[in-house]
């Protein structure tokens, strides 16, 4: 399940690194989401102990804070068309998937 947070991170085109349950980043990679593998070390996702697995994801957050403002301010700009491409995904999630929520609610209504 992709909560609304996690939407949220993509609408807003931020770098997703997530303290939460094992399998988070790798059920959003299912989806067709780009986590940026490329530059963010999610190995923290596999990790079975939750103290261990956000201890993890902290100390990968800590890297990235630690880098240089200007590096950060480049890099984002590079990545601004897989940041749009990863928003437009979860926005025509969103719109597709009100639709089902009406018929859904539509249907079972009428079996009333």
């Amino acid at each position: 399940f992709i909560s609304e947070k996690t939407s949220k991170a993509f609408r807003m085109c931020q770098l997703p690194i997530w303290i939460g349950v094992k399998g988070q980043v790798a059920a959003v990679r299912a989806i067709g989401l780009d986590v940026y593998d490329d530059l963010i070390d999610h190995s923290y996702d596999m990790i079975d102990d939750p103290h261990t697995r956000v201890t993890a994801a902290i100390n990968e957050l800590q890297r990235w804070c630690d880098r240089p403002l200007d590096e950060i301010k480049s890099l984002l700009q590079h990545l601004w068309p897989r940041m749009l491409a990863n928003k437009n995904l979860v926005d025509a999630r969103i719109r597709n998937l009100f639709p089902k929520m009406s018929q859904l609610l539509a249907n079972h209504l009428d079996s009333l």
